[in-house]
């Protein structure tokens, strides 16, 4: 059976197999963000996956790549675009997400883990953008 790995090659599989079940997201507003190493990150803003304007920041480590990677920055990428956020939190299910090679120019679909960008109380301007 042809299958997908984590790193999104395409692998035979054979033998046991595991069911990882998706959840319907698509009314999801909770703003939340994903990573895929060598591809630009995502973020969901209202229920829209949406790529990083910026077309660099990545899912490397700030030691790997500076200031564009985030693999080891997941609160700080979150709040680049809701700034009063102050825990992320991996969900328990991954979700099937379109991300883009550098300069948002060739697209690729995964399914990636994806971290909830929680809110603090004041929630302030957190509507999304690039504030």
């Amino acid at each position: 059976m042809d299958a997908e790995s984590t790193n999104g090659d395409q692998v035979q599989q054979s033998g046991i197999l595991i069911v990882q079940p998706m959840n319907d997201t698509t009314n999801d507003t909770t703003p939340r963000i994903s990573l895929w190493y060598g591809k630009v990150n995502q973020h969901n803003e209202n229920g829209t996956w949406m790529t990083d304007p910026d077309g660099v920041s990545g899912g490397g480590t700030h030691s790997q790549w500076g200031s564009d990677g985030y693999g080891d920055r997941k609160l700080e990428y979150c709040q680049k675009f809701w700034p009063n956020t102050n825990s992320v939190e991996l969900r328990t299910f991954r979700e099937e997400i379109t991300f883009w090679t550098r300069g948002n120019s060739n697209s690729y679909d995964s399914t990636r883990d994806v971290y909830e960008c929680v809110l603090g109380n004041d929630l302030g301007n957190n509507t999304g953008g690039d504030n």
